[in-house]
């Protein structure tokens, strides 16, 4: 099986996210300081749903390595690996 095409997808995933929680973080720390509580919530919630995205990501994508890893093919001989 071509783990590649999934492995770019999390990739542009987890760049996308990563962008996405930094956007979400300054939002609620500029409403916190602007003293809009009910909007600091409202970021505050979108920052956790991103950055459980986050994780879940970076999950799938160390399983996707892991399986890419164990259903390779052709292994090199140990003096070749370095």
């Amino acid at each position: 099986m071509r783990f590649r095409p999934y492995l770019v997808v999390g990739l542009w995933a987890g760049g996308i996210l990563s962008v996405l929680l930094i956007i979400a973080v300054s939002l609620w720390c500029i409403l916190g300081v602007l003293g809009d509580s009910s909007g600091a919530t409202v970021a505050r919630v979108l920052t956790l749903l991103v950055g459980i995205a986050w994780l879940v990501d970076l999950a799938v994508m160390v399983a996707l390595l892991a399986l890419r890893e164990i259903s390779a093919e052709t292994r090199l001989p140990l003096d070749e690996e370095m």
